[in-house]
């Protein structure tokens, strides 16, 4: 209907000359007293003309911009779009300073994509304005256990590692929960813990996507008091068992 509207302003427009065209010669030479025929047969045309000038560019303006909305569709299809939270944290003491297992969750919302395993790191970003760069640490092939008290701890095995998970494709609207474990040799774990430091996770997808997720101390402490399942992990909740602190394996 819009792209009518012109051509309906320049039929109104000229609407004088047609008038004029319909009327005797008398009632013709008695307007002609008043309006310039030659004027008003000039001003038909022009207003006419713009008129299917300006629909036509409204046709192809519609045109041009579906065909981009089309074309980022497209390219938004083909892209993967990966997001990731940080759900949960362990964090402890180990002889040379400290160290944070956390359980991430990633989401899909585009292509089909994975992560390239080798890509993962965690920051702390402690009060005192400094970095710690986090070294990964390989989950192996046998129980790991993080104690919350001498006879209960969260136990994650080699099949939690979110490394192994993520190395392979993440579906368009997929979901997947895994493990990291990294160790930070030279912050203490007083400072890991206080509540103004900062946990920074980066990755990189192997369609070149880069991913990040932050989170502070004070608000995984806030979150742990609602977390009590783990769906992508395979002991969800703590086990009654007898562990030694600050020793996982």
């Amino acid at each position: 209907m819009k792209h009518w509207l012109p051509i309906i302003f320049g039929i109104l427009a000229s609407i004088p000359w047609w008038v004029r065209v319909l009327l005797s010669p008398r009632l013709q030479a008695s307007m002609d007293n008043y309006l310039n025929p030659t004027g008003l047969k000039y001003l038909a045309m022009i207003c006419i003309g713009i008129s299917f000038i300006w629909a036509n560019f409204m046709a192809w303006s519609d045109e041009h911009n579906n065909v981009t909305k089309l074309q980022q569709e497209i390219d938004d299809s083909e892209r993967s779009s990966i997001s990731a939270t940080i759900d949960f944290a362990i964090l402890g003491a180990n002889p040379q300073g400290s160290h944070a297992a956390i359980v991430v969750s990633l989401t899909n919302r585009g292509a089909a994509s994975a992560i390239d395993p080798k890509s993962w790191k965690l920051t702390a970003l402690t009060i005192d304005k400094n970095n710690y760069n986090g070294e990964p640490n390989t989950i192996l092939n046998k129980n790991l256990d993080f104690c919350l008290s001498p006879h209960k701890a969260y136990r994650f095995v080699h099949n939690d590692a979110l490394y192994l998970k993520a190395q392979n494709p993440i579906t368009r609207n997929g979901a997947m929960q895994g493990l990291l474990w990294f160790s930070f040799p030279d912050l203490s774990k007083d400072v890991l813990l206080a509540p103004q430091t900062k946990l920074l996770l980066e990755c990189q997808g192997v369609s070149g996507q880069k991913i990040n997720a932050s989170i502070t101390i004070k608000e995984l402490i806030e979150m742990s008091k609602h977390t009590r399942f783990m769906p992508g992990i395979e002991n969800p909740r703590p086990l009654d068992i007898p562990c030694k602190q600050n020793a996982p394996y």
